[in-house]
This record gives structure tokens, C-alpha cells and sequence, in this order.
């Protein structure tokens, strides 16, 4: 799964994977996956759901993901981010704001 290693998360949320029949649900289907999950998510709620948040944080920050729905993986400095032309309209707001003196005292 996009390089992550489910063992990471088995000590924080050890509540989650003890419920969870590992070789039942590594030989079920998608579908039996599917209930097992949803079974868990009803009988531990608040567990599940901070499992879920650890897991997707970590998925959407894995470069492979981020590869794949077009964002860079490395840091943004020192490079920075490219940033698109600014249009007229724009950067006349800007101007207007940088030539106004300080609104507060």
C-alpha cells in the first residue's frame, strides 16, 4: 500500500488489529474485506477512526502517491513552489494595498 507498513500502526492502535482476524481477512475477498472493516468501524468507532486518520495522513504524504496525483514529493525550499503569472487586475490590487500607509495605530 503505496510503501507504508501496516506493522507501524499496530502498537498505537493495537485495540483496532486485535479485533481484526488477520488471516480471515487476508484470504477473504474485497467484499468480505469490506464487512470486516465496517464490523470493526461499528464496534470501535473512535479507535477505528484514528486508525483511518494516521493511515490516509501517512498515505497522502508517501511520494509514490503524490507522484501519482501529479504533486511533487520533495520539500518546497529551498526551490520553492513555481508560482503562476500574476494577472493585471491582480497585481494592481497589490500595488494599491503596498502604497497604502498602516490602517492600524
Amino acid at each position: 500500500m503505496a510503501g507504508l507498513d501496516l506493522g507501524a500502526y499496530s502498537q498505537a492502535h493495537r485495540t483496532v488489529f486485535e479485533v481484526i482476524d488477520a488471516d480471515a481477512f487476508v484470504r477473504a475477498d474485497g467484499v468480505a474485506r469490506t464487512a470486516i472493516l465496517q464490523a470493526v468501524e461499528r464496534a470501535l468507532p473512535d479507535a477505528f477512526r484514528s486508525l483511518l486518520v494516521a493511515v490516509l495522513s501517512d498515505y497522502y504524504e508517501s511520494a509514490p502517491v503524490l507522484a501519482a496525483i501529479g504533486w511533487r514529493a520533495e520539500p518546497p525550499q529551498p526551490a520553492g513552489h513555481a508560482l503562476s503569472a500574476t494577472d493585471g487586475a491582480t497585481r494592481e490590487s497589490l500595488q494599491r494595498v503596498a502604497r497604502r500607509k498602516r490602517l492600524w495605530r
